[in-house]
Parts: structure tokens; C-alpha cells; sequence
């Protein structure tokens, strides 16, 4: 067969929606670094919405790359990273493919596919796979023509490794042979949905495809979602693009058997199996919707880091995932898991997904991962991603909570290293980095407070100068200012360390509300403690507070107020009163009265187990003072500061009368949750009501409503006596009240 020299390639896949997948090489020089170097992982022009104007941007965006991809591999290298893709801008591509222009679109599918016309091509020995593949040295595509080895013969015997010639690349036996592996291990054993391709008339192909070409850039492979599956909600048809030459210096990881300029058989290996699952992947994906920022609700850092799960048990002597785990342990605070936030981390997920096989189970299965993906694929539209993280922790195999076993995982990362603990984290523990903490004070009591990013960890390292002490009582006040998800929001453990012991794993048990208190004994044996909490909320940023008490616990401290501020006034007859964490509390006491001595109290309320209370029956136009007091089972704390609060009128008419003529030519109606006001004469005709004439003949105001002396026509109504009829509605105290007021017009 004659190779194809046009720069044009086209895949026999006629429409293609583009969403690639990108396997991409990381390494410790930052010239290694390809995709990932970049901050942003989806489009910012969707930021706002899918709007025509948002589209055309995102367009004109991505041209230059597809232009470059036209004329060949090399222009794109010479690309700026400006110019180059976000991880995400083909998975949105596809999400608004309806919309985009047509000029656009054509040269889109000219970009991103292959004409098969001018490659060789070979089945698989287990019969699943087409490899397309040239040996024609002029192509910039073409693989190593040596043939020395075979597999097969045939489907029952795909494993088998002969020796001598069968006129197929050695190189390329290895990609079928990696293939047929990812087949039995993804589709067989665990029973995920098979990769489809799309055959030349637009039907399912009975093989999925692989193409050897020249890979731009530091990508090991790509994986293109062709069209979504005829007649059905389900699946991408789609197709893979492999390196087919790895003889270039950048590819020499180590000295072993990530040298794959010396071993390509390995890297063929890795990315075979983590681009097949991509393929899985698609099959598998809702192929409606309108979210611009993923398929479904699965974050790029769960695709791309079962993925990678997927090439370490395939072919787990190869250990290319590694080179991921940097991104985490040089900075394990900042990394937001499963967060697509920042796309130098994104494949350091797999650090997470390989803990979910290994030690999410009793013993290493897919079953927790392979749930997430099936609940997704049994949901029309999917399922929102924490929803599926939390149903799967919580059911009958694994009988904890998502943020507890992220928990285990972000404390069990401390295990690695030159102090590897394959019963705590990875069984490949020995060979990872491992991180470090600094100590937050060499006091031997003091309590700090730092922020946590969203299902992220944090680290307090407790480290006193002198231990002449025996117990350590720590507590523990986490929170969300503004949380998205229902409790349990947070997890901690603290990691006891110790000079000839054994450093130990203790988990700090947290109320609904975050707070929790651990006493450790016989901590003169130990040199320090580092505490862990993990927030569980996918979006918003906690805040964790670690108390360290050299000593037996001693009663807590009173709590700090928080709202309303003392001095506001205006509020209705029922006041939400709140308040800050005492660390350790068990429940809290609360006083109102009407004087600041306290020596009338209106309300006395105790054994409040939440952070606010809420007090009703107030009277109107009064000023109340409050406090609180925090306990424990060793005692209560004293009486906090007090702080007020002023309640408002129950109505206020002014100026009554009103001059028509003068500058007061006005009433205004003013008081907490007015509704309406309806203005009759005294023969009981209506003359205009707020509720249908408020823009020409009431004035919105703060606190209630002003009437402008016109009626519903807008003209100024005659001097005379009127009535008022005003609609109140006190939601907190749930009371609505209407009352009737005689008002008198001056000329």
C-alpha cells in the first residue's frame, strides 16, 4: 500500500465531535511538561453561559491550533501555549456542537481526523482491535519496521510471545498485544462497556481503532469522540491516535523501564490500556445535555485518573504514574482532588483512584470505581457528582462517608517514602515522594486557624520545643461559611509521631457540625502530632480551627457572638441569634433580657446543641440584650460579651397629614415586611393599590413603601380624609397582619 503524504488526514469517520482525551507526559523539567502546564482546564469564554457571541470566541480560539494541525505535527510544536488547547476545549466542543458555524466545523473535522488510505493495518490476536500503522521512512508517521517477534496465533492464545518474523513491526505486535490486554482486563474482567468505533457507512464497527502517527507535542496518545451513537441517548463512537516513535531524548524517564527510547514496548503498553478506557469512557457517556464542562458530571480529574488507574493494573511494572505523584506531594495542601481547578495536577489524581481500588474494598477490587461510573450511566443525564461519591461510600460494601475515606487517603498519603506503610496508602508507597510540615508554633499550648480548599486536606503540625507534659488535648472547630453540600462535611485524623515508636493513625471523630475533641495520653513519649482535616465540600473553601492544650482538657471557652451585630435595629418579633464554635463544647446556653444587667430576662434557653437559636414573641419597638455561656462535661465557660439588638415598630404613618402643595407632599408607610397598601376614600371606592400601581404611585423605600397623594391613573388626589389598608408579613415569626389606618390630606 502506498503512504499517504498529504498534510490533510481523514479518519474514515465522516463526523466527528472531537471531545479528545489527552494522555500527556509530565515530567520533573518543566520543558517536559506539555498540556498540564496550563492553569486553566476548560474554556473561559462559556464562563457566563452558551451564548452565540461566547461560541464564536471560543471559535476563533481554537483555529490557530486546528490550522497548525492541518499542516502537520511540527506546527503545531511551534504553537505559543497560548495557542494550544486547555484540557478541556474539545470535551466542549462537543457539548456545543450544535452551534457551531458551519466554516468552522469544516475545518474542525479536517484537523482532527485520519485517511486510512496509505497505512498498513493488523487485527489484533484477540480479534478486537484494528492497528493502522506505515513503515514508509518519508512519513513523518512511520514506526520501526524491525520484525523479529509475533503474538498469537489466534484469540485463545493472544498472550503468547513467538519468536522469529510474522511481517507486522515488533513495535506494532506490542501495541495489539497491549490492546488485546486492555480488552481482557477493562471489558472482560471488569466488566465495563466495550470501545466502539465508527465504521466507513456511520454503523458500529465490530473493532475498535487504533492509529500510529506522529503525536504532536509531550502527548503519549490521543482518544476522539467521533459522533454520538445513532438512534441511541448512549456513548461516542471513537477512536485512538498512539506515538509511533519514541526516539527522542525527552522520552528517557529513568534508566529502566521508563526508557522509552530503549523500551517504546512500554510506553505502548501504559498508553494502550489508559487510552482504551477513554474509549470505554465514551461508550458510556450521556450524549445529551447542555454543560459545556464535561461529559455528564464526572470532573476531568476522574476520567483521566481512572484512566491512569487503568495502565498501573494493566501493566503495573512499567509504574509511569509516578511521575504524576510530584504534583501532589510538593504541595499536598493545595491540591483540590477530583476539583478541576488546575491542569498541572490534573493527573495526580490517580494517586486517589488507585487508593479507591486498593484499599476502598476489603481487598483490592473495582467495585467502588465501577459503581460511580454505572449509578452515572443508570441516571438519564447522569448523576451530580458528590451525589455519587456519597451513595456509593455510604452502601452496604463500604459502610462509611466520602469525606471520611478521602480522609484516610490525604492522611494516609503522609505514609510514603522513607516511611512507606502499604497497609496505610499505595502498595507502591516505597518508591513515591513524600511530603513535609512545618511546625505552626513551638509553644506548648496555642490554637490556630487555616483555610481548606475544597476535598482537600489540611496540615497542623504540633511540635512544642519541651513535652514535660503526659496528655494533649486537641480540639477541633471545622466550618463552611457558605457550604453546597448536607453534612458530614468534614473528616480529621492526627498522626501521632514519636522517636523509636512507630508514628500512629488516630481519627478524630467530628459532630454533624465539624467540631471534635481528641486527648492523647502518655505524650511524653512523643515528639508531636500532626492533625488532618479533609473538607468535603466540592466547592466551597472551609475553615479549620486546631486548639492545642498541653494537659488534661479543661472546660471550654466562652463563645464568640456572631449575629445580629450588637446595635441594629429595625428587626421583627422573632431575632435568628448566632454564634461562633467554643472548641469542645457539647451544647450552649443563651439569655435575652431587657436589661443590660440582666435583671429582667425575657428568655432563658439551654442545652442548645447548634450554633444558633431563634427567639420569638418579641414586642415591637423594644431593646433586647443577649448572651451565652458554652459547656462540657468538666463545665461551663463564663458569660460571653453582650450585645443588642432593637426591634422595629409595628407600623409607622408620616407625615400624616401630608400637604399637597407643600414639600412634604408624601406619606410614608415604613416598617418590617410590608406587603401592600391600598388607599380608599371614605365612600369606600378603591383609589389605588401598591400591588398594581406601585412604579406611578408608590415609591419602594428600605423598609416599606411611600405614597406619591395620586391615584392608580397618576393624577394627585383631592385634599380629604382617605384610608389606609397595609399588608404586613413577619416571616420568622411567621405573622401576617393587616390593619386600616385614616389618613388626612392637606391642600
Amino acid at each position: 500500500m502506498m503512504p499517504n503524504n498529504s498534510p490533510q488526514r481523514n479518519f474514515p469517520n465522516a463526523l466527528l465531535l472531537g471531545a479528545a482525551l489527552l494522555l500527556c507526559l509530565i515530567g520533573i523539567a518543566p520543558a517536559k511538561i506539555r498540556m498540564t502546564s496550563s492553569t486553566q482546564i476548560f474554556p473561559q469564554e462559556f464562563r457566563h453561559g452558551v451564548t452565540k457571541t461566547a461560541i464564536q470566541a471560543f471559535e476563533a480560539r481554537l483555529l490557530p491550533y486546528l490550522q497548525a494541525r492541518l499542516k502537520g505535527a511540527k506546527f503545531v510544536r511551534a504553537l505559543s501555549a497560548a495557542e494550544k488547547p486547555k484540557e478541556g476545549d474539545f470535551i466542549a466542543l462537543a457539548k456545543v456542537w450544535s452551534g457551531l458555524d458551519q466554516s468552522f466545523l469544516t475545518v474542525y473535522l479536517a484537523a482532527v481526523s485520519t485517511n486510512a488510505q496509505g497505512y498498513d493495518s493488523c487485527l489484533s490476536p484477540g480479534g478486537h482491535y484494528v492497528i493502522y500503522y506505515t513503515t514508509n521512512s518519508d512519513s513523518a508517521d512511520a514506526v520501526d519496521p524491525t520484525d523479529t517477534i509475533g503474538f498469537g496465533p489466534d484469540s485463545t492464545n493472544w498472550r503468547t510471545k513467538t519468536s522469529g518474523g510474522n511481517g507486522i513491526p515488533d513495535y506494532i505486535d506490542q501495541v495489539a498485544y497491549s490492546c488485546d490486554s486492555a480488552w481482557s482486563m477493562e471489558v472482560k474482567r471488569f466488566g465495563f462497556h466495550q470501545p466502539v468505533s465508527m465504521a466507513a457507512d456511520g454503523s458500529a464497527s465490530s473493532r475498535y481503532h487504533f492509529f500510529c502517527t506522529e503525536v504532536a507535542g509531550g502527548y503519549y496518545g490521543q482518544t476522539f469522540a467521533d459522533a454520538p451513537i445513532p438512534n441511541s441517548p448512549m456513548g461516542f463512537f471513537a477512536h485512538c491516535e498512539l506515538r509511533g516513535n519514541w526516539n527522542d531524548s525527552e522520552w528517557i524517564l529513568d534508566d529502566s523501564t521508563l526508557n522509552y527510547m530503549a523500551h517504546p514496548e512500554n510506553a505502548a503498553h501504559v498508553t494502550c490500556v489508559h487510552e482504551n478506557f477513554h474509549g470505554v469512557q465514551f461508550s458510556m457517556f450521556w450524549n445529551s445535555g447542555d454543560n459545556p464542562y464535561g461529559f455528564d458530571y464526572f470532573p476531568l480529574g476522574w476520567i483521566e485518573g481512572t484512566a491512569v488507574l487503568m495502565e498501573h493494573l494493566g501493566f503495573d511494572y512499567v509504574k509511569d504514574y509516578i511521575q504524576y505523584a510530584a504534583g501532589f506531594f510538593s504541595a499536598p495542601t493545595d491540591m483540590p482532588f477530583l476539583v478541576d481547578q488546575d491542569a498541572s495536577i490534573l493527573y495526580s489524581n490517580s494517586l486517589l483512584t488507585i487508593y479507591l481500588y486498593e484499599k476502598a474494598p476489603p481487598s483490592p477490587r473495582i467495585d467502588f470505581l465501577k459503581s460511580i461510573f454505572y449509578n452515572n450511566y443508570n441516571y438519564t443525564n447522569g448523576i451530580p457528582f458528590d451525589t455519587n461519591l456519597r451513595a456509593v461510600s455510604a452502601d452496604s460494601t463500604f459502610k462509611t462517608t466520602w469525606v471520611g475515606l478521602l480522609n484516610r487517603f490525604q492522611t494516609g498519603s503522609y505514609f510514603t517514602g522513607p516511611r512507606a506503610d502499604t497497609s496505610k496508602f499505595d502498595l507502591d508507597a516505597a518508591i513515591m515522594p513524600y511530603w513535609t510540615a512545618s511546625p505552626d508554633s513551638s509553644a506548648p499550648s496555642y490554637s490556630i486557624t487555616k483555610a481548606v480548599n475544597p476535598y482537600a486536606m489540611q496540615v497542623f503540625d504540633y511540635q512544642p520545643v519541651a513535652a514535660p507534659f503526659d496528655t494533649l488535648t486537641i480540639r477541633l472547630s471545622c466550618s463552611n461559611p457558605a457550604p453546597t453540600v448536607k453534612s458530614p462535611r468534614w473528616a480529621a485524623s492526627c498522626i501521632v509521631l514519636g522517636t523509636g515508636l512507630p508514628d500512629s493513625l488516630i481519627t478524630i471523630p467530628l459532630d454533624t457540625f465539624g467540631n471534635g475533641t481528641c486527648i492523647i495520653s502518655g505524650f511524653q513519649t512523643r515528639t508531636g502530632v500532626i492533625v488532618v482535616p479533609t473538607n468535603g465540600d466540592p466547592v466551597a473553601t472551609g475553615n479549620a480551627t486546631v486548639s492545642f492544650q498541653a494537659g488534661a482538657p479543661g472546660i471550654p471557652a466562652a463563645p464568640t457572638l456572631a449575629g445580629p451585630v450588637s446595635g441594629t435595629g429595625g428587626l421583627g418579633t422573632a431575632v435568628t441569634l448566632t454564634w461562633n464554635t467554643s472548641l469542645g463544647a457539647a451544647s450552649y446556653s443563651a439569655q435575652v433580657a431587657t436589661t443590660a444587667a440582666f435583671t429582667n430576662l425575657y428568655r432563658s434557653l439551654t442545652a442548645i446543641a447548634t450554633l444558633s437559636t431563634t427567639v420569638t414573641g418579641l414586642s415591637p419597638n423594644a431593646v433586647y440584650y443577649w448572651r451565652l455561656n458554652a459547656a462540657d462535661k468538666n463545665g461551663t465557660s463564663g458569660w460571653s460579651s453582650i450585645w443588642n439588638f432593637t426591634t422595629y415598630s409595628s407600623l409607622t404613618i408620616f407625615p400624616n397629614p401630608p400637604h399637597l402643595s407643600g414639600s412634604n407632599n408624601f406619606i410614608r408607610f415604613e416598617g418590617t415586611g410590608i406587603q401592600s397598601v391600598c388607599i380608599y376614600s371614605l365612600d369606600g371606592q378603591l383609589v389605588t393599590n401598591s400591588g398594581t400601581s406601585q412604579s406611578s404611585t408608590f415609591k419602594p423605600l428600605a423598609s416599606g413603601l411611600q405614597w406619591q397623594l395620586k391615584n392608580s391613573q397618576g393624577r394627585s388626589v383631592a385634599p380629604g380624609y382617605y384610608r389606609a389598608v397595609v399588608s404586613q408579613k413577619d416571616t420568622l415569626a411567621r405573622i401576617s397582619l393587616t390593619t386600616i389606618h385614616k389618613l388626612l390630606v392637606f391642600p
